[in-house]
């Protein structure tokens, strides 16, 4: 556990722009990780790498968000865009194609895959060094 919080330590910083810190306490990180919006951590990533191919196969029917968010009636290119829906029409598709039971526990799931695969690449790229 104390790997995986310096690894999102390590993503943070780099996410903001600062220089890599020792790792966070645990204690601090992850009361932190886990009042946060999910939002709040993947502002500017597109939603293709955020809903990947491999995320939509494995708990859609669909082969992309784009097709989900057509299934509402939604078009959105980004995140921000996203926030901006209305949740109940989100959440209706969400559980009606997905195995998620809510819009929010969709992209929570998504936010912590994406998340994992940069820390993974981080602190791999990170120990060639």
């Amino acid at each position: 556990m104390d790997l995986l919080n310096k690894g999102l330590g390590i993503l943070k910083d780099q996410l903001s722009g600062g220089a890599s810190s020792s790792a966070p306490s645990s204690k601090s990180s992850s009361s932190k990780a886990s009042s946060s919006n999910p939002l709040d951590d993947i502002k500017g990533v597109g939603l293709d790498a955020l809903f990947n191919a491999d995320f939509m196969k494995k708990f859609t029917s669909l082969g992309s968000i784009g097709e989900l968010l057509k299934k509402g009636d939604f078009s959105a290119n980004s995140v921000d865009a996203v926030s901006a829906l209305p949740v109940s029409g989100l959440d209706k598709i969400v559980k009606q194609f997905t195995s998620f039971p809510c819009w929010k526990d969709m992209l929570a799931s998504a936010a912590k895959a994406y998340a994992m695969k940069k820390v993974t690449a981080t602190i791999s790229s990170k120990l060639k060094k």
